[in-house]
């Protein structure tokens, strides 16, 4: 990573470009443009604390989002980050939840929530539950994300569809296919998202031909779509079930559907 030089500079007005300040500020470029791992980023920590813009909440939200989301993501540095931040915004509330409800320790993603809901001045909004519902989801805890919908429901907020895909994804994880069902048939234009959420999880538990049922029912498939069925948890569940025959079918299919795309890559790239 190319070293760079910054004196003392001028936190941002309210009025400012939050893209500008950003671009303006060499060591925030940096981050989004040459930081590839975790020493890349304690390297420009140690800098932005020099020169006194790590008091700003968006500088450290941007040390935030790298630490807890990239791929080279260390959620316990994110975690540092986000506790010397005196007054957390929004940004960097939904930033430290979602990097937990990725992480090995998703309940915490959870004890998280919670304290925005109780001790923070700053109120969730639509883009923070679908990491809360993803965290309990991995949890296995369907019947508190099921208290979390109730909240929902009372905000209006059940429409939106990264919330509708989060709530679909939880239910069906956590096999609870009546519920899941409930709001994927509810749902108008469901997208790919919930649809393998559906396939996937109806696998995962064994229900080999429903989910293979509500495969064929999608009114687009794609590469990642038959990839999903033909491999992992579908085949294991078919396997488990002695259903050898739609494993051999499936695989047939499904290998035209990806050798066709791999076609169309090549002669794209000619």
């Amino acid at each position: 990573m190319a070293p760079c030089f910054c004196s003392l500079v001028p936190l941002p007005s309210p009025s400012t470009s939050i893209s500008k300040f950003i671009s303006d500020q060499p060591y925030l470029s940096i981050i989004q443009t040459k930081c590839s791992t975790i020493k890349d980023l304690q390297i420009i920590h140690a800098q932005i604390i020099k020169t006194g813009l790590i008091k700003d909440t968006i500088a450290a939200s941007r040390l935030l989002a790298f630490a807890a989301t990239s791929p080279a993501a260390d959620i316990n540095y994110a975690f540092m980050l986000f506790n010397e931040i005196q007054n957390p915004n929004l940004f960097t509330w939904n930033t430290i939840i979602r990097g937990f409800s990725r992480s090995s320790n998703p309940r915490v993603a959870v004890s998280l929530f919670i304290d925005m809901l109780l001790h923070s001045s700053v109120d969730p909004e639509r883009r923070t539950y679908p990491s809360v519902f993803k965290a309990y989801a991995e949890l296995g805890l369907s019947k508190d994300g099921g208290q979390l919908h109730g909240r929902i429901l009372k905000l209006g907020l059940q429409l939106d569809v990264y919330i509708r895909n989060s709530l679909v994804y939880m239910y069906a994880n956590c096999g609870c296919f009546g519920e899941a069902f409930e709001l994927f048939r509810d749902g108008e234009d469901m997208d790919v998202v919930a649809w393998n959420s559906m396939i996937l999880s109806l696998a995962k538990f064994g229900k080999v031909d429903d989910a293979r049922n509500l495969f064929d029912e999608m009114p687009l498939r794609s590469s990642v779509s038959w990839n999903n069925m033909i491999s992992g948890d579908s085949t294991k569940a078919m396997i488990t079930s002695h259903n050898n025959s739609s494993v051999q079918k499936l695989w047939i299919e499904g290998q035209e559907v990806l050798d066709n795309d791999l076609g169309q890559v090549k002669t794209q790239n000619l």
